[in-house]
C-alpha cells in the first residue's frame, strides 16, 4: 500500500463550494481504496488556482521534501490554473518529489516511469487547464456584458421604496430615527434613501439630529 497526501481546491467559500470539497473528498476516498493507496493527510484550499501562494499547498510541499510520499488529486486543474510555464514547473516539481507515485483521479497515466509520453501528457492538462479557466473568464464577461445589454444594469435588484413605511419610521418621536437607522431598517444604504426621499419630495435639508447631539457634545479640554 502506498501512503499519499490527498489534495482538493476550491475557487471561493459559498455552500455549493462546500459541496464540490465533498465530491472531491469522496472521489478521491473510493480511487485510494481502489489502487490500494493509504491516504495518510488532507490539504485543502479555498482559493484561486491562478497562483501557487495558497496555505496547504505550500505546507504539503514542504511536506513531501520530508517525506516523500505520493499525491493524490482529484484533476490537475485542481492543483494550477496558472500560467503555462509556471503550472508545468509544479506539476513536474510534485512528480520529482513523489517519485512519480502521482495520481490524478482523472487519468490513468504511470508517471513513475517518467517516460516522454507521461511528461507530455503533464504539460498538455496544464495547458488545458489554463486554457479552460481563461475560456470560462471570457464567457463570464460576455455573459455579464450581455445581461447589461438587455437589462440595462448588471447586480442585485435594487430595492423598492415604500413611501408609506418610511412616514411611519420617521414619525417615531420617542426617540427618534436618523436617518441611517431609516435606511437600515428598510434595507438601503443611506445614499439610496436620500437619492428616494428627493425623487418623491420627502427630503428635509438640514442636520441629522444624531450628527447634531454629536457636534454639539463638548469636548474635553486637555490641562497642560
Amino acid at each position: 500500500m502506498i501512503d499519499v497526501f490527498a489534495y482538493i481546491r476550491v475557487s471561493t467559500n459559498d455552500q455549493s463550494v462546500k459541496g464540490n470539497l465533498s465530491l472531491q473528498r469522496d472521489d478521491l476516498k473510493r480511487y485510494a481504496k481502489r489502487n490500494n493507496l493509504n491516504i495518510i493527510r488532507w490539504y485543502e484550499d479555498v482559493q484561486t488556482g491562478t497562483t501557487a501562494e495558497r496555505p496547504q499547498l505550500m505546507i504539503m510541499l514542504k511536506d513531501l521534501e520530508k517525506t516523500g510520499c505520493g499525491v493524490l488529486l482529484y484533476d490537475l486543474d485542481r492543483l494550477t490554473r496558472m500560467n503555462l510555464l509556471d503550472s508545468i514547473q509544479l506539476s513536474f516539481q510534485i512528480r520529482d518529489l513523489t517519485q512519480g507515485k502521482f495520481f490524478i483521479v482523472n487519468d490513468t497515466i504511470d508517471f513513475s516511469k517518467h517516460s516522454n509520453s507521461a511528461d507530455l501528457f503533464l504539460m498538455l492538462k496544464a495547458y488545458f487547464a489554463r486554457e479552460w479557466f481563461l475560456r470560462i473568464k471570457d464567457l463570464q464577461k460576455k455573459g455579464i456584458e450581455k445581461y447589461k445589454k438587455e437589462k440595462g444594469r448588471w447586480g442585485r435588484r435594487p430595492k423598492k421604496f415604500n413611501k408609506q413605511r418610511y412616514i411611519e419610521l420617521k414619525s417615531i418621536n420617542n426617540p427618534p430615527l436618523s436617518l441611517m437607522t431609516i435606511a437600515h431598517v428598510m434595507g438601503m444604504s443611506k445614499p439610496t434613501l436620500v437619492k428616494h426621499l428627493k425623487k418623491h419630495g420627502l427630503y428635509e435639508p438640514g442636520p441629522d439630529p444624531f450628527q447634531e447631539k454629536r457636534r454639539l457634545k463638548p469636548r474635553l479640554k486637555h490641562q497642560d
